[in-house]
């Protein structure tokens, strides 16, 4: 169950949607800009590292090898190669 802090949240995002950029109310537009600021100011000012995904220690001599795979074709790309082999 969420508590009360986040129900709250999701109704005011909720309202701010519906009733700012639907509806045109002015002050709903200024809830919704006011919490989209919130967050983007939250994760620009997040100081520090961020957590430690991995840690072993190595032996003498051992190596770590880190690879970049190629990322997944996009939907477009995979569309287009569709499309070709008809």
């Amino acid at each position: 169950m969420r508590g009360p802090s986040s129900l709250i949240g999701r109704y005011l995002r909720r309202n701010a949607i519906q009733k700012g950029l639907m509806g045109r109310s002015r002050l709903w537009m200024g809830v919704l800009g006011l919490g989209a600021l919130t967050k983007a100011i939250s994760k620009v000012s997040k100081s520090g590292p961020g957590p430690i995904l991995f840690s072993e220690s190595l032996a003498e001599g051992a190596a770590i090898e880190i690879v970049h795979l190629d990322p997944l074709p996009t939907r477009r790309q995979r569309r287009k190669a569709r499309k070709a082999q008809r």
